[in-house]
Parts: structure tokens; sequence; C-alpha cells
């Protein structure tokens, strides 16, 4: 039997998931170094931006990368929501159970769930647009 006739994960395909991480991964990790800075000024809460902003923009890369799968050619509003809330939630929930061997306030254990759900929720969006305009093709 062919492992090519059953397979849609042509080098076209896998581009395309190329894409679209990179994409992603740049609108995460520049909207955590933005999110950073304005938790710096209003917040007065130092954060490690060399090291978290690259996790980010990983964790938007793999975001991306799954997100183009999850939604295939579907326009179902529930499984593009779903994929934003599965990545957001696991990347919140890691930071908040570091977070839960020292005191810390309970808004900045919001703001965190909060800023996790807006990051990919910032790079659904963009990968919306650029799948809308054809810059990146949907899987089919």
């Amino acid at each position: 039997m062919n492992s090519q006739s059953f397979s849609n994960f042509t080098a076209a395909e896998r581009f395309e998931s190329l894409k679209a991480g990179i994409l992603a991964g740049f609108c995460v990790g520049l909207s955590h170094l933005v999110l950073s800075g304005v938790n710096l000024w209003v917040g007065d809460t130092p954060v490690n931006v060399l090291f978290s902003t690259p996790l980010a923009g990983l964790s938007g890369f793999l975001f991306g990368v799954t997100y183009r799968y999850i939604i295939r050619g579907d326009n179902n509003p529930q499984l593009k929501l779903g994929g934003i809330f599965a990545f957001g939630l696991v990347r919140a929930l890691a930071e908040i159970e570091v977070l839960l061997h020292i005191p810390t306030p309970l808004e900045q254990i919001i703001w965190l769930g909060g800023e996790s759900l807006l990051l990919f929720g910032i790079a659904g969006l963009i990968l919306d647009k650029a799948l809308q305009k054809h810059w990146v093709k949907p899987f089919n």
C-alpha cells in the first residue's frame, strides 16, 4: 500500500503550516512583549521579557500550526474558540500553578489567565484574516 495515497501531508501542506506557525508565533511574541511592557508600566511587576517572550512566541508557533489543522475549511466558531481556549487555558494554568507556590495577589492570577487568552485570541483573529486573504491556505 502506498503511504502517499492516503496522506494529505504534502510538502505544500507542511509549508502552509509553517507559514501559519510563523505568523502566529510572531503575533503572540509581539503581543506578549507589548503586554509585558503594559504590565511593567501599570502594575510595576518585573517580567523576564528575554525569557518569556521567546517562549510565548514558540507557543504561538505551535498554536498556529495546530489551529490551521483544527479549523480546516470549516467556518465553525466553536472550533475556533475551542482551539484558542485550549491553548490559552493550558498556558494560563501552567503559569498559575507556578504562582500557587508563592504568595500572589488574586488580580495577578486573573491577569495571567486573561493575558494568555488574549494572546491566542489575537493570533486566532490574525490567522483567520490571513486565511480569508489566502496568505495562508486552509488544510483540506
